[in-house]
């Protein structure tokens, strides 16, 4: 890409570039590890309601909570606005 962008015969075109594939953040992590010639450390989920709980005294969790919010309203079939809008 570097080469092509100091090449004005490549100027107000398309290029395609080859990828890797995408990774899971558990490939990326184990890659990273791999990577630092270190023992990959151990990946795991936390709950939704857990984070929430944690969030209530603790307001950088409280943010890392909140970004769920509109996924569960959605796959409800509804959209979070539905739930907390307010009228007049």
């Amino acid at each position: 890409m570097v080469r092509a962008a100091q090449s004005p015969e490549s100027w107000d075109s398309v290029l395609h570039a080859p990828t890797a594939p995408a990774l899971t953040q558990r490939e990326a992590i184990g890659a990273f590890a791999a990577a630092g010639d270190v023992p990959a450390p151990k990946v795991g989920a936390i709950p939704a309601g857990l984070l929430r709980a944690i969030g209530l005294v603790h307001r950088d969790t409280r943010e890392l909570a909140e970004p769920g919010l509109p996924v569960r309203g959605a796959l409800r079939g509804r959209l979070p606005a539905q739930r907390g809008a307010c009228s007049g």
